[in-house]
């Protein structure tokens, strides 16, 4: 109790170090105790949240190791290790998105966002193959996701007309008003 007592006090002066610190210690002396671990949680969800306001201005110079702090403390933080794939991506910088996207899968595989943007670097990279496996899983782990089904039935326009059709028709089935679908429609 001690170190948890402690912990709160290098809280609310914004220590997350030393706040974690001591969490932790309070963690291996009594690993039963749930708010011990909920206050880990605590932290790594408080520099998440300054790491998007710092997202939001584009400084993400600041933002990626606010976001890189938040994942060591609380390693299944699947939030922030998708927006900082977010940012790499962001910044074309796709082989660190794509392993910080990878990372993110292994602690939830279903995860279509993440899926979804695995699928558009593929994509940038002119991967068409690993594009379409990862569109299909991103569709998979969430029927609705309307901008998966527009983003694979366009990548299908030069190969297969019949199932970009399909995939676009099925866009525009779950979202009447989406736009870019009807418009890549009437193309195809």
């Amino acid at each position: 109790l001690p170190y948890y007592e402690k912990g709160i006090v290098f809280l609310k002066q914004s220590d997350y170090s030393n706040a974690v610190i001591n969490f932790t210690k309070a963690i291996d002396l009594n690993p039963y105790k749930d708010s011990y671990k909920n206050s880990v949680v605590s932290v790594a969800q408080r520099i998440a949240n300054e790491a998007s306001m710092l997202a939001k201005r584009q400084d993400f110079n600041q933002a990626i190791p606010k976001y890189k702090d938040a994942i060591k403390y609380y390693p299944e933080f699947t939030e922030a290790i998708f927006n900082l794939a977010k940012i790499f991506y962001r910044l074309e910088d796709f082989d660190n998105a794509k392993s910080y996207l990878i990372k993110n899968l292994s602690v939830d595989d279903n995860q279509p966002q993440s899926l979804k943007m695995i699928a558009d670097i593929y994509k940038k990279e002119r991967n068409t193959s690993e594009a379409i496996k990862y569109y299909n899983l991103a569709v998979k782990a969430y029927p609705d996701y309307y901008q998966a089904y527009y983003s694979l039935g366009t990548l299908l326009i030069r190969t297969d007309l019949s199932s970009s059709k399909e995939m676009l028709i099925k866009a525009t089935n779950i979202r009447d008003d989406y736009y870019k679908a009807h418009e890549t429609l009437g193309i195809v």
